[in-house]
């Protein structure tokens, strides 16, 4: 596995739009803990 380069990326969460700066290995755990809050 490659690094990926850091791109924004938007998540909505309850209504509200963030706008996050990481890495793509570790946006998909965001987006899967984000579900829990």
């Amino acid at each position: 596995m490659t690094d990926s380069p850091v791109e924004p990326v938007s998540v909505k969460i309850m209504g509200r739009e963030y706008r996050l700066r990481c890495p793509a290995s570790e946006t998909a755990t965001l987006i899967a803990a984000a579900q829990y809050l």
